[in-house]
């Protein structure tokens, strides 16, 4: 029997995870950095970080800090939309939610086509991160193209509409 409903690959929401985490500790060996740098400054020990003053050093790594939190921020708005995105397929045609731009702050919009109202089904990539695409389906339906960002079994969801839109 095969399946008819289809959500993210965790491949997608995986990545969002190693981004919001590896920022987490580089935002903490910052933090480690400038404290032993600080503690030896104060001790009249030689710093870790010798290129400029220890408070330059500070105002630096937390403007990366903050950075690379909105990028933590970022990924998990992102990683939360992504889990209200699925496809289903019926007898009668596939419904979902596309989102063709997970980054930005739109809600994914509901659809419902038609096998017979399918014109075209292939890939495209789109951004989940201001570096990183990920595979997604697009189906177009003469003008109107629905985005479902990576859906797990990708290439199988191709096959199975492709065989039902003919």
């Amino acid at each position: 029997m095969q399946k008819n409903n289809y959500a993210v690959d965790r491949q997608a929401t995986s990545l969002l995870d190693i981004t919001f985490w590896s920022n987490i500790a580089v935002i903490a060996l910052l933090i480690a950095i400038n404290t032993v740098n600080f503690y030896r400054a104060a001790t009249g020990g030689e710093m870790l970080v010798k290129i400029a003053s220890p408070e330059l050093i500070a105002i630096i790594s937390g403007i990366l800090a903050i950075w690379m939190g909105v990028s933590c921020f970022t990924a998990m708005r992102v990683k939360a939309r992504l889990k209200k995105v699925y496809l289903r397929l019926t007898e009668t045609g596939v419904m979902g939610i596309s989102m063709p731009e997970p980054m930005n702050n739109k809600k994914g919009t509901a659809f419902e086509i038609a096998y017979a109202d399918i014109t075209e089904i292939h890939i495209a990539e789109m951004h989940v991160t201001a570096k990183s695409t990920i595979s997604s389906l697009r189906i177009v339906c003469g003008k109107q193209e629905y985005d479902v960002p990576a859906p797990e079994h990708l290439q199988e969801l191709i096959e199975l509409i492709g065989d039902r839109i003919g």
